[in-house]
């Protein structure tokens, strides 16, 4: 395999992982968002309030 091959099979498998795995959020008014890990880390790294954007319509 050519190199960026590599790179995009390392990418790919990272990216299904953090599908696969499960992200819970504890809220301070104590309900619980669930959601994959990915998103909940892009939420960290963004500076998104997952606990806010749950209690939305």
């Amino acid at each position: 395999m050519t190199p960026i091959q590599n790179i995009g099979l390392a990418l790919f498998v990272l990216l299904s992982i953090g599908v696969a795995i499960g992200h819970r959020t504890e809220c301070a008014d104590g309900h619980v968002v669930e959601t994959y890990l990915a998103k909940g880390l892009a939420s960290q790294v963004l500076g998104h309030d997952l606990c806010e954007q749950s209690q939305q319509p």
